[in-house]
């Protein structure tokens, strides 16, 4: 199990225990903090460095998704994670493999639609990862594309789950209970792919990452989903009108021109109890029953169109290189 560490900084340079990090460039930026692309100074290996400000009265983010990490540690599907480690001028910093491009990357990369089987087979690989991420007591709360990436040149072969600073227990990690419902949360996660409930009942149990997987199928198939056009000046009122629209469109509209296995998936998520357990295995056999092309596929290597791979190559460099 990793430990947390003291670490020294100066200008680009972080030095943690006996290894040395060169940040090379800044490749994202959040609410949260910012993610570096980086280099050990030592072996030369290129790694993702994430850095949050030190703020006493702000959520810790980083913390929590370090301690996530830690339950995960080694399995497959999971990004490595280097170092975590505190310091007063810089903040809280975690070091970790380099990923990508996201799901996120790749969409847009071929112009907003992927092929029905590849996000299928995708979407199998989702299920597989959040039920390892449940079974360690822990519910994402932020499922969505951006959030599930490949390697650098695997060409989409294998994803990955990653951002768990939002990712909260659902279970007690003594009693292995599961925590009571609570309605007076407040929402967190990303409206555009949570679920119906996230938003109106605040607090998110295993159902809800389930659902958000449903939208980013839609979403990766189709092109975009229909409450993204909602806007609002207020976001609270935004969030509203985008709830309201997902509880009054019927499933099969929602899900038209998608294999109906869809819309069996969305519609046994949304029937599921706070406490309920998904059929994971349920979920995955539908999904496989409904890729088109699975008899000349390789289900660890989608079925992508080779603009998909190309596009993967170019993208995952591109993060790296530049």
């Amino acid at each position: 199990m990793l430990k947390k560490q003291r670490f020294r900084s100066r200008c680009n340079l972080i030095t943690i225990a006996n290894d040395k990090y060169k940040i090379i460039k800044k490749i994202n930026e959040g609410s949260c903090g910012s993610i570096y692309l980086g280099k050990n100074i030592q072996s030369q290996e290129t790694v993702a460095i994430k850095i949050e400000k030190q703020n006493p009265k702000a959520r810790t983010y980083l913390e929590n998704e370090y301690n996530v990490y830690q339950t995960v540690s080694g399995i497959e599907g999971f990004p490595k994670i280097f170092h975590y480690c505190e310091d007063s001028k810089r903040g809280k910093v975690l070091i970790m493999e380099v990923l990508g491009p996201s799901l996120e990357e790749m969409y847009r990369f071929c112009k907003k639609r992927l092929t029905i089987d590849a996000t299928l087979s995708f979407a199998i690989q989702m299920i597989n990862r959040l039920q390892v991420l449940h079974s360690k007591g822990y519910v994402h709360c932020d499922i969505k594309p951006s959030n599930f990436l490949t390697l650098p040149n695997n060409n989409g072969k294998f994803l990955y789950l990653a951002d768990f600073g939002l990712s909260k227990l659902y279970r007690d990690p003594e009693t292995n209970q599961h925590v009571e419902f609570n309605g007076n949360k407040r929402f967190c996660g990303t409206i555009v792919f949570s679920s119906i409930k996230a938003f109106a009942e605040g607090k998110q149990s295993r159902r809800d990452d389930m659902e958000a997987i449903v939208y980013t199928i839609i979403y990766l198939c189709k092109g975009s989903l229909p409450w993204q056009n909602v806007h609002s000046q207020h976001k609270r009122q935004r969030d509203e009108a985008i709830t309201e629209m997902k509880t009054s469109l019927a499933i099969h509209q929602l899900c038209e021109g998608l294999p109906a296995e869809v819309s069996v998936f969305l519609q046994h998520c949304r029937n599921l109890e706070y406490t309920e357990e998904p059929s994971y295995k349920y979920y995955e056999g539908l999904l496989f029953a409904a890729i088109p092309y699975k008899d000349n596929s390789d289900l660890s290597y989608p079925s992508l169109h080779r603009s998909l791979c190309d596009s993967s190559r170019s993208v995952s460099m591109e993060l790296i290189s530049q």
